[in-house]
């Protein structure tokens, strides 16, 4: 077969699955806490495999959010390179941007997703309180329910870390992991926006230019087939003719 027609398959499949993540971009334009995935096409050896490139996931867009003030002492936002720690569906640690804590109806302290938020100890369990509020160094207090002084009691700390650059990628639950060897270092100081969460780092505008550019580029390359195809076909018939 023609390796034209496997190229333009190629370059077909790639458009394809770029569309897959800037779709998933645009549909969680409005999640909390959300960083934009990126992709890139890297160039392949000629073998007999017959690609000539590929798409891969080249990690998360590091880019801030815009804050959305909400008055709410549970939600938080992450400053700079900072992930709040929870934990996976999968029991393994993970790491999200998503501040929009709450409390579930057991007193576990969960991400509006409900994945259950780490402290230093492990997940954070909150007992009955008159109050409760988080520091931006991520502590933890409450006025313990009946507490006639009304005195705030340190309960926990977040488990917020600081992860760099590459360190860090997305697992199809949604939630962020360390990529191997990468390091995830605890965070000291004022490292949170208390009383706010942080939105999505996804620009819809850009996002949905590069669905049309993508869109245009699928289309290009399967009528690009198509001629190759009818191009083959003519080919065979002149030299069945001859």
């Amino acid at each position: 077969m023609d390796r034209s027609l496997y190229i333009a398959a190629n370059a077909a499949t790639l458009a394809l699955r770029g569309q897959a993540a800037n779709s998933n971009n645009i549909a969680n334009a409005t999640t909390s806490g959300f960083r934009a995935e990126m992709v890139a096409s890297e160039a392949m050896p000629l073998s007999d495999s017959r690609h000539y490139s590929r798409t891969l996931p080249v990690g998360v867009s590091t880019a801030d959010g815009a804050l959305q003030h909400t008055g709410d002492p549970l939600h938080v936002a992450m400053q700079g390179d900072h992930y709040l720690g929870v934990l996976g569906p999968d029991g393994e640690p993970a790491y999200t941007r998503a501040g929009d804590l709450k409390l579930n109806a057991n007193g576990q302290l969960v991400t509006g997703a409900g994945h259950p938020v780490m402290g230093q100890n492990g997940p954070i369990a909150v007992p009955p309180h008159e109050q409760i509020a988080i520091g931006a160094d991520g502590t933890l207090s409450i006025v313990p329910q009946g507490a006639a002084d009304g005195t705030l009691v340190q309960l926990d700390r977040l488990q917020v870390s600081a992860i760099y650059g590459g360190d860090i990628r997305r697992r199809d639950d949604g939630l962020l992991r360390l990529r191997e060897g990468g390091e995830a270092v605890p965070a000291a100081g004022e490292v949170l926006a208390t009383g706010s969460i942080e939105g999505a780092n996804v620009n819809t505008a850009e996002s949905l230019v590069k669905m049309i550019e993508l869109s245009r580029a699928f289309e290009l390359n399967v009528k690009l087939m198509q001629s190759i195809d009818r191009n083959a076909e003519a080919g065979s018939r002149l030299i069945r003719r001859g």
